[in-house]
């Protein structure tokens, strides 16, 4: 019985020192995420958020706005409609919402597939949210890399 408990122990030990070096490891050289990669490079920030600009001066005149989030691997647009929508017959916009989706799938598929030859990143998505004016979401979709 004695010379068990040194061999559970021991063993117990090298568990936790393999979890361990496992835990370190993992933490720093991972392949990073698209999140982090972004984080790291703050031109690329910048010129994100330079195009959001834009947008948003097109989408203003439609009474929309957009905002972007990148979470882990996943890039996420969030169209939002303005107030003058508020009261309008919401299935109707949720169906040309959809079928707008649909059609620019092949946009979005390649905007993911670009951003993982670029980053370096694999399992790269893009979901694009239309959410109400009371932030309700009306539809999504997410695109994966044409490949």
């Amino acid at each position: 019985m004695k010379k068990r408990t040194p061999k559970v122990l021991l063993t117990s030990l090298m568990l936790i020192l393999t979890l361990s070096v496992m835990a370190l490891l993992t933490g720093c050289g991972g392949t990073p995420t698209l999140e982090e990669y972004i984080n790291d490079n703050p031109k690329e920030q910048e010129a994100m958020d330079s195009e959001l600009d834009k947008a948003n001066v097109t989408l203003a005149q439609s009474g929309m706005s957009a905002t972007i989030d990148i979470k882990e691997n996943q890039v996420i647009y969030t169209l939002k409609l303005g107030d003058m929508y508020k009261g309008e017959d919401m299935d109707a916009i949720k169906e040309y919402l959809e079928q707008y989706l649909e059609t620019m799938s092949s946009n979005y598929e390649t905007l993911a597939d670009t951003l993982e030859k670029e980053t370096k990143i694999e399992g790269v998505t893009v979901r694009v949210v239309c959410v109400d004016p009371n932030d309700e979401e009306i539809c999504r979709k997410d695109y994966k890399p044409s490949k």
